[in-house]
């Protein structure tokens, strides 16, 4: 058989072969994407603050991605900003946190994480606002 000249695009699904288009697929049991969970929310909260006639309102909207790298290895990443309005006069904080782990499965029972973290609130109050940088590292063994 000659190769027809006009098969250049292998990776179409419906690649034009010259004087014809042809329908591509992966067989019944393979995929054509990786699937990764994603998940994504908004929370809206308000309550009053018991004694002092004044009024918390709390938005947060975050989004989780999951990926697996390697059928061993699995990468997670998260990203979250928050928004604090205080009534009476006490003025707002933004939050923003982020974070990116592996988790490397050494056995059936045994895994080893590690995780960095970011964390910064940004606030009026005296003494309020701070930020951190943090890495975890643990090793998990299921019985």
């Amino acid at each position: 058989l000659t190769k027809d000249p006009g098969d250049r695009n292998r990776t179409s699904p419906f690649a034009f072969t010259g004087n014809r288009f042809e329908f591509r697929a992966p067989g019944s049991n393979q995929t054509a994407i990786l699937i990764d969970p994603n998940t994504g929310a908004l929370v809206l909260g308000f309550r009053p603050v018991a004694g002092t006639g004044q009024t918390i309102d709390t938005k947060t909207a975050s989004f989780v991605w999951t990926h697996e790298l390697a059928p061993d290895l699995t990468m997670s990443s998260s990203v979250a900003y928050t928004l604090i309005r205080r009534g009476g006069g006490l003025g707002n904080d933004g939050i923003f946190s982020t974070g990116v782990g592996v988790r490397y499965a050494l056995s059936e029972s045994l895994t080893a994480t590690a995780r960095y973290s970011f964390f910064d609130r940004i606030s009026r109050l005296p003494g309020y606002s701070l930020f951190e940088n943090i890495v975890l590292l643990g090793i998990t063994k299921q019985f």
